[in-house]
C-alpha cells in the first residue's frame, strides 16, 4: 500500500508577513493561525491560498469562557 505523499503549503501572515504552514490539504473556511502574532484566519480561497480575519462567532461557543479559554469538564 503506498503512502499518501504530505505536502506543505506555505502562505505569508497579512499582519506580520510570517510564513504560515498548512500541512492538511487546505479547504475554503479553514481555521488558521500565525504562530508569531496569533492572528486567527479563514481561508477564503484555495489558489492561491487567501485568508481573512475569522469571524468572532467562531469562538462564541459555550465550551469558551469570557476569556476565549477552553472549559474542560473533569
Amino acid at each position: 500500500m503506498a503512502k499518501a505523499k504530505i505536502t506543505t503549503i506555505v502562505t505569508l501572515c497579512p499582519v506580520c508577513d510570517m510564513r504560515i504552514h498548512i500541512t492538511e490539504r487546505p479547504r475554503r473556511f479553514d481555521i488558521v493561525s500565525c504562530p508569531e502574532c496569533e492572528a486567527i484566519f479563514e481561508i477564503v480561497g484555495l489558489s492561491p491560498i487567501e485568508l481573512q480575519w475569522a469571524d468572532d462567532s467562531i469562538f462564541k461557543d459555550e465550551d469558551f469562557d469570557a476569556n476565549n479559554e477552553k472549559q474542560y469538564a473533569w
